[in-house]
């Protein structure tokens, strides 16, 4: 566990918090940072326009500011994959569901 987890929750960690100062608030909201392994940032986004704006981030150099602020993490490459991490209850609010 030492060896393996905490490593990569702590950098996970220092991605989440770049991730949070990079994007704007209307974006950040639905995205969710799901794992990081061997360079490999995944990333859920819940819906396409959103996806297709990250896309084009992206492109604009996203990953390079990402790579500056966190420069002890070997970040070599962010797959957006659409999908959710949440349902709605009966008024409309996001409920997190991992599974």
């Amino acid at each position: 566990m030492r060896k393996v987890v905490i490593p990569r929750k702590k950098k996970l960690a220092r991605l989440a918090q770049a991730w949070q100062e990079l994007l704007p608030e209307e974006i950040l909201r639905h995205t969710s940072l799901e794992s990081f392994r061997a360079g490999k940032l995944k990333i859920y986004v819940d819906s396409g326009p959103h996806l297709a704006e990250l896309n084009l981030m992206l492109r604009e150099g996203l990953m390079e500011r990402m790579r500056e602020q966190c420069p002890a993490v070997s970040l070599h490459r962010i797959d957006l994959v659409r999908g959710t991490w949440y349902r709605k209850d009966q008024e409309g609010n996001q409920i997190a569901v991992y599974q």
